[in-house]
């Protein structure tokens, strides 16, 4: 039998959310609470990406044109393969 880790946690929802949420759980045929923890874990997820891509922006411009930066040969040589490929 394969158990998993998990937490509870209440969330109270405004009435209009709430069966708003019923509404959609019964249209699909899912429990409500399988319907919610999906749209957290999707919202988790893409606040995590995002995360990441704002790091990786502030990181990028941080390191611009420094000796971390993209090393010219290597850039020269990149666009001529690129321009050989056409």
């Amino acid at each position: 039998m394969q158990t998993t880790d998990r937490k509870n946690i209440h969330v109270p929802l405004p009435h209009a959310l709430h069966e708003g949420l019923r509404e959609q759980a019964e249209r699909l045929g899912l429990p409500a609470t399988t319907l919610a923890r999906t749209a957290i874990e999707e919202w988790v997820s893409k606040a995590k990406k995002a995360q990441v891509e704002e790091e990786l922006r502030r990181y990028v411009a941080a390191m611009a044109g420094t000796e971390s930066d993209l090393d010219e040969a290597f850039e020269v040589a990149g666009v001529e393969t690129w321009l050989r490929r056409g």
